[in-house]
């Protein structure tokens, strides 16, 4: 069994990314195969997390988990991957206390409210 985590991007000191690499380590000392995936990597996280493009088809068997703090492309491909998926929830600013302060960010905060709903569904 192979437990993939997914992510939008990997930033060295974000906390999603960082929530993902300490998942994988306590994943592995448990005798679990386990890879952290994103679709852009800083580089000092590269061979630590690998690029999407690099995932592993998987199995019944396996298990993916998203980790959802942005809207991405990975919400639209999550339910086409086989065997059980996951979704850790990173938080998303209510839209309309951003919409005074940045229009920009608080109409990308409603497109993962949106993804959401749409995962849920």
């Amino acid at each position: 069994m192979q437990i993939n985590q997914v992510l939008a991007a990997a930033h060295e000191g974000d906390a999603t990314g960082d929530a993902a690499l300490t998942l994988a380590a306590a994943l592995d000392e448990e005798g679990h195969r386990a890879g952290v995936y994103a679709l852009t990597v800083d580089a000092p996280l590269r061979g630590r997390v690998r690029r999407m493009a690099e995932l592993p088809e998987s199995g019944a068997d396996d298990t993916t988990i998203l980790h959802f703090n942005v809207p991405s492309l990975l919400s639209a491909e999550l339910p086409t991957w086989n065997g059980r998926r996951l979704i850790v929830y990173h938080n998303l600013t209510p839209p309309e206390l951003l919409i005074p302060h940045c229009p920009e960010i608080a109409r990308i905060t409603a497109l993962g409210a949106e993804q959401l709903r749409d995962l849920a569904a």
